[in-house]
């Protein structure tokens, strides 16, 4: 718990006390007292942003002691509880209380209040959760130097760490970079520690919001490494900078540079993720080794994919960060995206739009007036493929993989149970045939892995690198498992 000073920018006049908590893995604000709109004599109970100082030294043996004695902002600001009670010993419960829940926490790196408040931010720094493992190329050099004195004693102990050389990239006006940094621990005297990090960097000439950032840039990153690795990518640290955070550090005398300064953004992904530990991800579709020649190519053909596929990438990436899913959802979901991938890419119907719609209008004016209008609406999607016809396209595009060979599955017969699958659940009919969880299963780790290799290819992977990777054995096995596993009906 952090306690502070509270304030609207608009209404600068009226600062309340309040807590800052971090529970739960969320951001919640309790304040004695209630912000309050006089132009409009209503209470607010959904504010933009709120700022606050919070009291306070650092303590190194609780958590989140970057916002003690900090300047803060909050952003999107809901009133979730409003409290009133009397003979409580706390101040807390005996005053009218308010409590707002947020979704960013924008921790400045002083306690000073800034007078440019601007969200807006030209550089973010973002630490995924597996990103170690794709990037790690070859090991980091480490050497020891031991200097004695005239007397043969130890004198002191100087560690050199040598960074790698990593590629960057450019995605319209935007850089992006890795950034390597070290984490020491210990005393220094007796025990001395040496961590490595690494980041991306995005940088761009034009401030943007952190929405801008989170949905055009972080994402698809979050996107490509949850690919690339086969394990979700949360982001355990995210720093935004802006031009008024920078201070001023004198080299030497007369010489002075400027540095900026981040600012920490506290949410609850990062709460959550922020000091957890994961495990290696150990069945890698690819890293960054494999690309590192082309990276420069690699990424931005990897965002203007997210950009035509972005539902297709949010529908199959949304399955995979969902910790508790039913396997109904789960397989729906990824038809859709198969399906979506399909309309983006081939957008063409069965016959030419202008021929059908000739068609269709000479259909229609063959029946009486009044029932053309139910007519036309029946056979507006009627020159649209079926799923069946859009997945055999597919399978079609990946007729190099030879899934039916490894597989030993029918690939014609795939999109009929998958169209048959889909069909039952969404359209549900006592005389169709209930689908089992295995079937579901099995169709569902079938179309996540074709969906992965269509965007693998779209990305400048042959077949051929694709089932030679490290993932390829395993993930058939996966399938092949699931495949053979009894064919039990829902009830």
């Amino acid at each position: 718990m952090f306690q502070g000073i509270w304030w609207v920018p608009e209404y600068e006049n009226q600062k309340l006390s309040g807590i800052l908590t971090f529970e739960d893995n969320r951001i919640r604000l309790r304040l004695i007292g209630q912000f309050f709109d006089r132009d409009i004599g209503e209470d607010l109970q959904r504010i933009e942003v709120i700022h606050g100082v919070t009291y306070g030294s650092k303590d190194s043996e609780k958590p989140h002691q970057e916002v003690a004695g900090r300047f803060i902002i909050l952003q999107n600001c809901l009133q979730v509880n409003h409290n009133f009670s009397f003979g409580n010993s706390s101040l807390y419960d005996s005053l009218p209380t308010n409590t707002f829940s947020t979704l960013n926490a924008f921790v400045f790196p002083n306690s000073n209040f800034v007078k440019d408040t601007s969200l807006n931010f030209h550089k973010v720094k973002i630490q995924f959760s597996h990103l170690p493992d794709f990037a790690v190329v070859g090991a980091n050099p480490i050497t020891i130097k031991r200097e004695f004195d005239s007397n043969e004693y130890l004198n002191s102990l100087k560690t050199e760490f040598k960074f790698q050389v990593f590629p960057s990239a450019k995605i319209k006006d935007i850089n992006l970079e890795f950034e390597q940094g070290l984490k020491t621990s210990g005393d220094r005297k007796r025990e001395f520690a040496i961590k490595p990090s690494i980041s991306f960097k995005l940088s761009s000439n034009v401030p943007l919001s952190l929405d801008d950032w989170q949905s055009n840039f972080i994402t698809p990153l979050q996107h490509f490494l949850t690919l690339a690795t086969t394990e979700v990518n949360y982001v355990t640290k995210l720093e935004v900078f802006n031009d008024s955070n920078v201070e001023s550090i004198e080299i030497e005398k007369g010489n002075t540079i400027f540095q900026e300064i981040p600012i920490d953004v506290i949410n609850e992904e990062t709460l959550e993720y922020g000091n957890k530990t994961f495990n290696q991800a150990v069945f890698q579709l690819f890293t960054l080794k494999d690309i590192v020649d082309r990276f420069s190519r690699v990424m931005p053909d990897w965002y203007k994919l997210y950009e035509k596929h972005r539902v297709v990438q949010n529908l199959l990436f949304g399955v995979l960060f969902s910790k508790r899913i039913y396997i109904e959802d789960r397989f729906l979901n990824l038809a859709r995206a198969l399906e979506v991938y399909h309309r983006t890419k081939y957008p063409r119907g069965i016959m030419p739009t202008e021929d059908f719609k000739k068609l269709r209008d000479s259909i229609i004016s063959q029946v009486k007036t009044e029932q053309q209008k139910w007519l036309k609406e029946k056979l507006a999607w009627a020159n649209e493929l079926s799923l069946n016809e859009r997945l055999q396209g597919l399978l079609k595009d990946l007729a190099d993989l030879e899934l039916s060979n490894t597989l030993n599955i029918d690939e014609e017969k795939i999109g009929k149970r998958i169209k048959d699958s889909r069909n039952q659940l969404t359209h549900y009919s006592s005389r169709s045939k209930s689908v089992s969880p295995s079937e579901l299963t099995w169709l569902s780790y079938l179309m996540e892995y074709l969906l992965q290799a269509l965007l693998l290819k779209e990305i400048g992977f042959s077949a051929t690198r694709i089932k030679n990777g490290s993932n390829f054995d395993f993930r058939m096995e996966k399938i092949k498992n699931a495949l053979s596993q009894p064919k039990t009906s829902q009830h």
